[in-house]
């Protein structure tokens, strides 16, 4: 029964800290004139060109979603489709528009935490990185 309320009280906190994070997230995303699903997408292409496959596979979520959200992006310039050579598949890769927005984001974002985090000693920002590792680990492997 101890072990129970200790891993309620850690989920109250991880909550917690879900809910925090994603309203400071969401209110840096807005500044930008972004969502998460565009941020998600920029997250994964990158500097890759991926298609449409690779993607929904990094992305967790379902074709027709991405798919979606990939041609609003495309409409808004802020991605590229280009034609593979047997016509199959298509390629998708950020804008450099797209590029420099998400680079600001992320500076910004960076700036962001390193604010928050500069009451914490080196040591504790150094176990916490080491803590969230180990749970995305775990997290990863349970999917």
């Amino acid at each position: 029964m101890e072990q129970f309320s200790d891993t309620s009280l850690l989920l109250e906190r991880m909550d917690e800290f879900t809910r925090l994070y994603k309203k400071l997230n969401s209110l840096l995303l807005a500044h930008f004139g972004l969502t998460e699903s565009s941020l998600l997408l920029f997250d994964i292409i990158g500097d890759e060109e991926l298609t449409l496959k690779a993607i929904t596979e990094q992305s967790y979520l379902d074709k027709s979603t991405i798919s979606r959200q990939v041609n609003s992006l495309v409409s808004k310039d802020m991605v590229t489709k280009a034609d593979g050579e047997d016509k199959r598949y298509s390629y998708f890769r950020l804008t450099p528009e797209a590029k420099q927005l998400y680079h600001q984001f992320r500076e910004e974002s960076v700036r962001g935490f390193a604010d928050l985090l500069a009451s914490m000693t080196d040591d504790e920002q150094q176990k916490l990185s080491i803590l969230l590792n180990r749970v995305n680990r775990l997290y990863r492997t349970a999917l």
